[in-house]
């Protein structure tokens, strides 16, 4: 069985693929960020814990606010796609299904069902685009702006365009555009029964009810009372290990002052703390994560724009660092600047450029850093 969830917060059922193995569920790309990191170990374990300090600097805000979900492996290049949601829109997603009584096993994010067979994909239908960029990844929002987005990339030939509407895309894209050969949603549907190789956000604290606990859940009472015998036992093991740990040290002890008697130095201590700030400053040092930083001002930025309807962006430009937009308006771009003013860290300058047929027209640079505000 497979729902969707839409931008409007409103649960849609999908139906019957007949194939998986649960309750699936599709959710908005809009708000998912999808980075690329390297660890220096195989340990999945490793990776989940130590994942939010590989992307402290590429999103806005504290780590502590964003749920992690992590790719079951890395690929041939050695990364690992990781998506980024903030636990917030976790919790309202999980809200809205807890309403409608439906008890998901997986969670995927609408992109995935997006036809992808290692081509580029944008994916036009009614009011919003999708594009696909690989296997795990790729982004959503407003027809303007991942049409500019893609446009500034530059795909050329390694972009394929599939559009309902073709005139409503710029020329360049609208002249390449195939016909939808199905709506998405019926894409999700097939795409249900296939989808052990997506990247299920189902993670960690949003992981659902293993079917053994359930299993066990008529057991309860029993499993109780032998919890409590085996509690007793191992306070007893417990108790017995902290005397011979406290004997241990005293032989250390006595140990040490016989080794400096006969003039020979103890063995330094290791210090654990500095050895995982560098296990940790060894995972910052990765390239791959810099990139990742400018999806994360784009995230941003994008709900401004659109809330801005009357704002026009005439070009945009980033580095890995710094995106860059000329945007005109009439009469002005007040509510725009407010609005990066309330990004947190970030800062933005202004440059403001001739005016065009009475439209204000002015240059941002925009970058992470600071407290927010204008720079």
């Amino acid at each position: 069985m497979a729902w969707r969830i839409k931008d409007n917060e409103t649960v849609v059922r999908l139906g019957d693929d007949g194939v998986s193995s649960g309750p699936i569920v599709w959710v908005p790309t809009t708000d998912i960020t999808f980075h690329r990191a390297q660890f220096p170990t195989q340990s999945r374990n490793v990776w989940r814990q130590t994942a939010p300090f590989v992307l402290e600097e590429a999103i806005i805000g504290y780590v502590e606010e964003y749920h992690f979900a992590l790719s079951n492996e890395a690929d041939a290049d050695g990364n690992v796609i990781i998506a980024v949601v903030t636990k917030d829109l976790m919790d309202e997603w999980s809200a809205l299904l807890a309403d409608e009584n439906i008890k998901a096993v997986t969670v995927l994010p609408d992109i995935y069902a997006v036809p992808y067979d290692g081509q580029c994909v944008l994916w036009h239908e009614g009011d919003q685009c999708w594009v696909r960029t690989g296997q795990a990844e790729g982004m959503s929002g407003s027809v303007q702006w991942i049409c500019d987005l893609v446009q500034a990339f530059d795909f050329g030939d390694d972009l394929k365009v599939y559009s309902d509407s073709p005139k409503d895309l710029p020329e360049a894209l609208s002249k390449k555009a195939e016909a939808l050969p199905s709506s998405l949603e019926e894409l999700m549907l097939q795409a249900s029964g296939s989808s052990s190789d997506s990247l299920n956000l189902l993670q960690d604290d949003y992981a659902p009810e293993s079917v053994i606990k359930a299993w066990l859940s008529p057991w309860k009472r029993a499993a109780l009372a032998a919890s409590l015998f085996l509690a007793a036992y191992l306070g007893h093991i417990a108790l017995e290990s902290g005397r011979l740990e406290q004997q241990t040290g005293l032989l250390k002890q006595e140990a040490g002052v016989l080794l400096t008697r006969i003039g020979l130095p103890r063995q330094a201590g290791t210090n654990i703390r500095q050895q995982v700030q560098s296990y940790v400053e060894k995972m910052r040092s990765v390239e791959q994560r810099q990139s990742a930083g400018i999806w994360s001002l784009v995230l941003g930025v994008e709900p401004l724009l659109s809330g801005c309807k009357p704002c026009i962006v005439e070009s945009i430009d980033y580095d890995n660092e710094q995106m860059f937009l000329v945007v005109s308006n009439a009469p002005d771009l007040r509510r725009f600047e407010e609005g990066l003013q309330g990004l947190p860290a970030v800062r933005y300058e202004r440059n403001n450029l001739s005016a065009d047929e009475g439209r204000q027209r002015a240059r941002f640079r925009i970058r992470k850093g600071g407290s927010g505000g204008g720079a």
